[in-house]
């Protein structure tokens, strides 16, 4: 049983294509700059939601 898996186990992993460096660079650089970028977004919805939240509550409040 164990003997079967780790034969099919490796068999899989010889099939992984793994990239190389620029790729990796590129990718790297992708998800940060869209990490960077979708928090900047949530940071101004935040601020925008909370300045909006707080202009009701001095008005009715």
């Amino acid at each position: 049983m164990m003997k079967e898996f780790y034969h099919q186990f490796k068999g899989e992993f010889k099939k992984i294509i793994w990239p190389n460096r620029e790729e990796l660079i590129k990718q790297t650089t992708v998800v940060i700059v869209t990490s960077l970028v979708v928090a900047a977004v949530v940071f101004v919805m935040d601020l925008i939601y909370s300045s909006g939240f707080d202009f009701i509550m001095k008005i009715f409040g």
